[in-house]
């Protein structure tokens, strides 16, 4: 309906059409969507970079803003403290060398700034949009893997009947019991630790001109990101740990098989594994033609691979909804009523890959997963094509 409405108000020929209207929500819509952007790949790869000496300035000043909001104890998370030098170069390698090469003047005022900065707001500047470097902490690294070995079958008692739940994360937007108070601890401190929620007056300029790191793909009301590097960096150190998730094995026919009323079951047929000698959780190449042979189960592979990335899906689709709040409330249209923001963007899809043109609007791409539901393994159902020409089923990915 608001799309039709939307449709009316910049079309000449309609009764309601008014050009400023249109144009105005051309451009709220434009800027909602770039905020994410700049979320996401300052969040996930430290690529918003440093323009003048003002922005580094001034992103020093937001960090050290945020005091009256630290709940953690530096003692607990961090194993030391970041020294001067590691955050003076950790700045300095931010800055965007084709825009704004620092002089020596500007390093030196800068290094002089960071010398009147307490030892606690030199930890967190450092760990600011620093989300690898600060997840090799033994604290965050430990919960991590502690989630997912977490992750297995859990028998519900309902007082009449026993049932068992599936145990991988599928579902970004829903996690599993047996990992919900971990998982939440782990969003809260990497929101306090490494989330920055502060804005970049020139986000509309900077996504038509900068290189992206992370976001492939952005529409009027969707953005397509890459989780490849998490999920490479986190099954480096989960490979050679053995976890419940890692024995388990499911038949697809369970997934899309639908009862009487349409629906698809939510229970998945689990088959225990030895995944040392079936599979190997390292090497794609080695998945890939298993799925081949065998295009109706889902292999260990991939329920870890699908907990991996669903991690830090969770945790992004919680930091932009607090990101589009802030936004919200910045901009002067925030309810008085106390109700929450009502721009919320959460996790749909899950990709395997996708196939990228130089013009907007054109790609392909593979569907695996669809709020949780598996999609079936078949050319036609998990092949989407957008504005690209000619048969979907001719084009090769």
């Amino acid at each position: 309906m608001w799309n039709a409405t939307y449709g009316v108000l910049g079309s000449p020929t309609s009764a309601f059409y008014n050009i400023y209207v249109a144009s105005a929500i051309t451009i709220q819509g434009k800027s909602y969507i770039s905020s994410s952007i700049m979320l996401f790949e300052s969040f996930l790869a430290n690529n918003v970079k440093f323009n003048s000496l003002n922005e580094v300035i001034t992103f020093i000043n937001n960090v050290k803003s945020e005091r009256t909001d630290r709940k953690f104890d530096d003692r607990l998370i961090l194993d030391r403290n970041i020294t001067l030098e590691e955050c003076f170069f950790k700045l300095m390698n931010t800055a965007d060398p084709l825009i704004w090469m620092p002089t020596e003047k500007e390093m030196m005022l800068v290094w002089e700034y960071l010398m009147g900065v307490s030892q606690e707001d030199i930890n967190r500047i450092y760990y600011k949009n620093n989300l690898y470097t600060f997840c090799e902490l033994q604290p965050i690294m430990d919960l991590i893997i502690k989630i997912l070995c977490e992750l297995d079958i859990n028998v519900i008692n309902t007082g009449e009947h026993k049932y068992k739940t599936e145990f991988a994360f599928m579902n970004a937007n829903e996690p599993p019991e047996l990992i919900k108070e971990d998982i939440e601890a782990l969003t809260t401190i990497i929101k306090e630790y490494v989330y920055y929620p502060h804005f970049y007056t020139d986000k509309l300029d900077r996504i038509d001109y900068m290189q992206r790191d992370i976001v492939a793909i952005s529409d009027t009301d969707s953005t397509i990101i890459s989780f490849d590097g998490w999920y490479r960096f986190i099954l480096d150190k989960v490979y050679n740990i053995d976890m419940p998730i890692k024995h388990y094995k499911a038949k697809m026919y369970s997934l899309v098989k639908q009862d009487e009323f349409g629906d698809r079951p939510k229970k998945k047929m689990y088959t225990r594994v030895q995944p040392t000698f079936d599979y190997n959780f390292y090497t794609d190449e080695v998945i890939e033609k298993y799925q081949r042979m065998a295009p109706m189960e889902i292999i260990p592979q991939e329920l870890l691979r699908y907990s991996i990335i669903n991690i830090i899906a969770y945790i992004c689709s919680n930091l932009v909804v607090d990101y589009l709040a802030k936004y919200c409330r910045y901009a002067g249209s925030e309810r008085d009523d106390g109700t929450k923001c009502f721009m919320v963007m959460k996790n749909e899809f899950t990709f395997k890959s996708v196939l990228l043109t130089n013009h907007r609007r054109n790609y392909a791409d593979i569907q695996e997963v669809q709020e949780g539901n598996m999609i079936p393994n078949t050319q036609k159902a998990r092949l989407a094509v957008m504005g690209l020409t000619g048969s979907p089923f001719s084009i090769a990915i």
